[in-house]
């Protein structure tokens, strides 16, 4: 969107031409990083919201890499990232103890360098870490605060990202409840899913460096977002979602609901808009309110019915369409190409007859998804069908 377009669109001022540079270095990262469209947007949209972000996958799928282009592409900020184990010790993430403050029995740590200077932080592995650690970091992302020597500095913290092969369990998931659910955008990410997408993975050249955005620009982001409004309409479309999300045994924290707000806004606000649409920033929440991920497709499909029943048909379409290929590909056999090919032409034709009813912010979900079942489709001609 252009800056005009964005100013237009209710951006004024100079907050606009951050908000504008903060969306160029999200589409570069969007192309630079395959299959992982909606980690980049959360990414961006937890700083704009001074929030924090969990990916939890197996090793290898690029969350520490997208992490890192990220923060090093935000000049002006201090970026610290750790590997955690269980036999991290608080001076690795929070300083030495300082000799000179010992010999007058202060226990004061030297930070420099250090989670509590950071404002950008990411921890891989992150529920490895043992309780004093996870005490301390909860004051940092808690209260913005580290406790040295028992007194509170503040902290520039603006994200906290972790990462985790999975979530807590048993023992270890009551213990670090508390800890775990200050993560207000969780996202569960797995290798590349289509062959398409790997292939070009492989054929992927180094590319053009992200463009860079100042501390300034990030500040910019963030008050835009806070000028961001919410209408009624928006907070009643949360209240019948919440009631509806607890039929299906599915509940979030007041706190969660509340600081959800302010992820609503900065995606707005990354969209150059003045308000939360539902249609257009709903299905954020997807990655919001799921405690387990088992629960999230759950949560996917509660969220989608109550923001946009288009949407939900869309994605009922597609699942339809991959099972139906995989079916195709696996059996490879001529009778089941030659069904397969029908279906999937029905489905597509479907798809073709919802999109001109599909709200703006639907439109490029419906799209995407002809685009993907064409090609699913034109796959099973060839291998089942054997027509190049």
């Amino acid at each position: 969107m252009t800056r005009r377009a964005r100013q237009g669109a209710g951006v004024k001022g100079d907050l606009s031409v951050g908000v504008e540079k903060l969306a160029a270095l999200c589409h570069h990262l969007v192309s630079a990083y395959l299959e992982r469209a909606e980690e980049v947007e959360g990414a961006i949209v937890a700083l704009g919201a001074k929030q924090h972000m969990l990916m939890i996958g197996p090793p290898g799928t690029a969350k520490s890499a997208l992490i890192g282009d990220l923060a090093r592409a935000v000049s002006g900020v201090t970026y610290f990232e750790w590997q955690v184990t269980k036999y991290t010790t608080p001076d690795e993430l929070f300083g030495p103890l300082s000799l000179k403050g010992l010999e007058s029995d202060s226990y004061r740590r030297i930070t420099a360098g250090k989670a509590p200077e950071a404002c950008i932080m990411f921890l891989d592995e992150v529920f490895k870490a043992n309780s004093s650690i996870l005490n301390s970091l909860l004051s940092l992302i808690n209260e913005r605060k580290f406790y040295n020597d028992g007194q509170p500095t503040a902290a520039p913290l603006v994200s906290l990202f972790g990462a985790s092969n999975e979530l807590p369990q048993g023992d270890e998931e009551t213990a670090l409840a508390a800890f775990a659910d200050r993560f207000l955008l969780r996202y569960k990410v797995d290798y590349l899913a289509e062959d398409g997408d790997f292939a070009a993975l492989l054929r992927m050249s180094q590319g053009q460096p992200a463009p860079q955005v100042t501390a300034q620009d990030l500040l910019d982001y963030q008050q835009a977002a806070e000028a961001v409004k919410v209408p009624d309409e928006v907070v009643e479309a949360m209240v019948q979602l919440r009631r509806e999300l607890a039929h299906e045994g599915i509940t979030a924290s007041d706190r969660r609901w509340r600081q959800s707000l302010s992820a609503l806004k900065a995606r707005a606000a990354l969209n150059g808009a003045t308000e939360v649409k539902i249609d257009r920033d709903f299905d954020l929440l997807v990655h919001v309110l799921w405690q387990t991920p088992d629960q999230k497709k759950q949560v996917a499909k509660v969220v989608r019915k109550t923001a946009d029943p288009i949407a939900e048909r869309v994605d009922e379409l597609a699942d339809e369409a991959k099972e139906v290929y995989n079916a195709a590909m696996t059996s490879k056999e001529t009778a089941q190409g030659m069904e397969a090919n029908k279906k999937l032409k029905e489905i597509i034709k479907a798809l073709e007859g919802i999109a001109p009813q599909a709200a703006l912010g639907s439109q490029p979900r419906v799209l995407k998804a002809i685009e993907t079942i064409t090609s699913y489709n034109k796959e099973v001609i060839k291998v089942c069908l054997g027509v190049q």
